[in-house]
């Protein structure tokens, strides 16, 4: 729960709010109860859903507890007696079913708000933590730019609109202005726009002042963490791992394999060969792993 009040307090003024757990309701909601609930919607109207539709067509099954899904979430804007609901488009059907529920307990139907969804930073999936395509708000300003500027040039629009939240008369001046000019240059306008609103206009400027220097003219970040790791390493793997470079040994193969990691800006694979894995590094060395990664040897 904490993590959501973190996110949400970036937005919202978490002393305002009051905040409540649908268990409050779910966990004493009786059989009987749970049959009148059931008996205020019908079989078509729940698999009017794009999501059944679609597995239906595709002759997958639909099982019967996930029917219950929108009938409780009907409930819950019942029990916290809701004016608005605020969700993605794709989920209006099942706040639909709220505005159906609410006047079968004499509550005048809440309106609805709908919002597009935003494309992940892979610009093909939605953006999802499960999917690894996302960008946290309370990311770093200089993480929160690194993902920002790998995002596909064909979704910089979206991220415009609906990332920095700018007007559509901007949005529609950036789309003229991406003929013209680089849309690196317009890509990191929007990062600096959607960090701005987080860490504020300072931190934004100073993190794509960053970027700028690391990736497009090819310098060093100002804030390398230097790590106790001089010495001979007889796993590579492990090195890694130690230096907070990959998360795994099996990762750490695979950067090395496909010539992800380096060494004072050289591929460490020729200074592997023959020697079993082994690698010595001396203090002051750089060891950097992709475009972002750095660790000085101490």
């Amino acid at each position: 729960m904490q993590t959501y009040l973190d996110q949400v307090g970036e937005i919202l003024d978490v002393h305002k709010i009051e905040v409540r757990k649908n268990s409050e309701w779910i966990d004493q909601i009786t059989f009987q109860e749970t049959l009148l609930l059931l008996s205020k919607f019908t079989l078509s109207q729940i698999l009017e859903r794009g999501l059944f539709k679609e597995r239906q067509e595709k002759k997958e099954p639909v099982w019967l507890y996930e029917l219950l899904y929108p009938v409780l979430q009907a409930y819950d804007s019942v029990k916290v007696r809701a004016d608005i609901e605020v969700a993605g488009k794709e989920q209006l059907i099942n706040l639909n079913f709220g505005r159906d529920l609410q006047p079968h307990f004499k509550q005048d139907p809440q309106d609805l708000l709908g919002t597009s969804m935003l494309v992940g930073i892979d610009g093909k999936k939605k953006m999802s933590k499960s999917e690894g395509n996302f960008v946290g708000i309370t990311e770093s300003p200089k993480s929160m730019i690194g993902k920002l500027m790998t995002v596909p040039d064909t979704a910089i629009l979206d991220y415009a609109r609906l990332a920095a939240g700018w007007p559509e008369e901007k949005v529609k001046e950036l789309s003229r202005r991406l003929g013209k000019e680089n849309p690196r240059d317009i890509k990191l306008e929007v990062a600096q726009g959607v960090v701005r609103l987080y860490h504020g206009a300072e931190a934004a400027k100073r993190a794509a002042d960053e970027w700028l220097r690391v990736f497009h003219q090819k310098g060093l970040p100002s804030d390398i963490p230097e790590k106790q790791l001089a010495g001979t390493w007889e796993d590579v793997a492990e090195l890694l791992v130690k230096a907070g470079l990959a998360t795994s040994k099996s990762e750490s193969r695979r950067l090395v394999e496909f010539g992800g990691v380096r060494l004072n800006g050289h591929d460490i694979r020729p200074a592997l060969i023959g020697k079993e894995n082994i690698l010595t590094l001396d203090s002051g060395d750089l060891l950097q792993v992709g475009k972002r990664k750095f660790v000085r040897v101490g």
